[in-house]
């Protein structure tokens, strides 16, 4: 802060606003190179983010397959069990009618 201030000894009015236009001079030159720069970087998130997007989206598919095969096959399982257990019935119900005889 002091170097600022003496910049000119005796006028820190002076300094000061000497800084200030050497400043706003040094932004108005490197604009367009800060401009190209966010341009830029926000293509590149914008091209990352739709990678992502696309890796999620066939995640999910996949996912969505996998999931309709196990529950195909669990609910197969369940249908033999109860097969299994509708036989059993019939069994024990014939073996008590024979039973008699």
């Amino acid at each position: 802060m002091t170097l600022i201030g003496n910049l000119f000894p005796g006028q820190p009015i002076l300094s000061w606003l000497v800084v200030l236009i050497g400043g706003m001079l040094i932004l108005y030159f490197i604009r367009h190179g800060v401009h190209q720069l966010l341009n830029n970087f926000t293509l590149l998130i914008n091209q990352n983010l739709r990678l992502i997007s696309r890796a999620l989206l066939n995640t999910a598919k996949l996912m969505a397959k996998r999931n309709r095969k196990v529950l195909l096959e669990h609910g197969k399982q369940q249908a033999q069990r109860e097969l299994e257990r509708q036989f059993m019935r019939l069994g024990t119900l014939v073996e008590k009618d024979l039973g008699r005889y």
